[in-house]
């Protein structure tokens, strides 16, 4: 999936970045607190 279609999905409006929309991932880590993500997000 691109960040592009995952925009589309979720129906967000980019504000920044827009250059980078058709770079792809495998998967998302959501938290309301940056130590989690730091501290348990995967590498890239």
């Amino acid at each position: 999936m691109t960040l592009a279609n995952l925009s589309t999905w979720v129906e967000a409006e980019v504000v920044s970045g827009e250059e980078k929309m058709d770079k792809s991932f495998t998967g998302v880590f959501v938290s309301d607190l940056l130590s989690d993500v730091m501290g348990h997000a995967r590498e890239g």
